[in-house]
């Protein structure tokens, strides 16, 4: 399943979710592993060494330590973790993106802190929203150093493992986009959950990420509602601005009618940060998927919108956009 990131080189592919091996298993929610404070005491330990063996050691001690978390799948071989690594281990070179401030120590350690407790508080909201929610992932906090915030994929074990990149959140998220970010990615897990099979084998096709992305939009502002569009979509800082300019919503329904089966690069250029469908704002795909499902929840429940097949949803989905294309959706 294709995950929620920055750059379009972070945009990795995972299967489905399986169906729960059990129920009582499910319901325990997913299982986390906090690797945080290990990583911060071997940064301190390692504080006094150059910048390339500090990288070294992160690699040959932490790294195979905790093989689910930087796998291969995730980081690439031991060279590109190496490389990767000394964006943290190089105090020379702090950990930067594009258009954010430089990431501090301060905010890192006081994102670490508070990941964990935001998470359960996110999935707490998630359960009493959705009775039969289940969580049979693996879930894991550490550095990412810039690849990814949120990142999914399957296993060898044929489990999914579910990655938080606590530097990316750091440096991507503010206090108050927190609790819609966990419940973003939380209900990807619970809607597999749910779905399991039915989700389409080439789950990058265009109008299946519409209600995928749309859906964990919608339902992080309906179980954050203190928070606007703007925050629970909120990147481009502008992107709502940029999709009610005069014609802009309209123009984006047509070429979803025409990309509606494509996949792969066309699915980059709606979902991915990276990349961008000419003339509309990257991630237009989010905003379009986030009205459809906005549009649907006028008349049908959280839960209802979260079993809804995908065969009926497509259905759905085309309806929405030939209204759309035509000036007719609303606002």
């Amino acid at each position: 399943m294709r995950r929620h990131a920055l750059l379009a080189v972070n945009v990795v592919a995972c299967m489905c979710a399986s169906l729960p091996k059990s129920a009582s298993a499910a319901a325990a929610g997913c299982a986390i592993e906090d690797l945080m404070p290990a990583y911060f005491a071997f940064e301190e330990r390692t504080r006094g060494l150059a910048a390339p063996r500090r990288a070294e050691l992160f690699v040959t001690q932490f790294a195979v330590e905790h093989p689910d978390f930087f796998s291969r799948e995730a980081f690439g071989d031991k060279e590109k973790l190496r490389k990767s690594s000394l964006r943290l281990l190089d105090p020379n070179e702090p950990e930067q993106l594009p258009g954010f401030a430089p990431l501090t120590s301060e905010r890192f350690h006081a994102v670490a802190a508070a990941a964990t407790l935001e998470f359960g508080k996110a999935e707490a909201n998630l359960r009493a929203t959705f009775r039969d929610y289940g969580c049979d992932a693996s879930v894991g906090f550490g550095p990412s150093f810039l690849r990814f915030d949120g990142h999914g994929y399957a296993g060898a074990d044929g489990r999914t493992h579910m990655l938080f990149g606590i530097d990316t959140i750091a440096t991507l998220h503010g206090p108050k986009d927190m609790p819609a970010f966990f419940a973003h990615e939380l209900f990807h897990l619970y809607h597999e959950h749910v779905l399991g099979r039915q989700i389409p084998s080439d789950d990058s096709v265009v109008w299946w990420g519409l209600w995928k992305e749309g859906l964990a939009t919608y339902v992080s502002q309906r179980l954050n509602p203190t928070l606007t569009a703007q925050q629970v979509l909120w990147f481009p800082a502008d992107i709502v601005a940029q999709m009610q300019a005069p014609g802009v919503f309209e123009r984006a329904a047509r070429l979803l009618l025409r990309d509606f089966d494509k996949a792969d690069e066309t699915y980059s250029k709606w979902f991915t940060s990276g990349d961008a469908v000419p003339g509309l704002p990257p991630r237009a795909g989010y905003y379009m998927g986030y009205r459809l499902a906005a549009a649907l929840g006028k008349k049908h429940s959280l839960v209802w919108l979260a079993h809804l097949p995908p065969p009926q949803l497509k259905i759905y989905a085309h309806t929405f956009l030939e209204a759309g294309a035509k000036g007719s959706s609303g606002r």
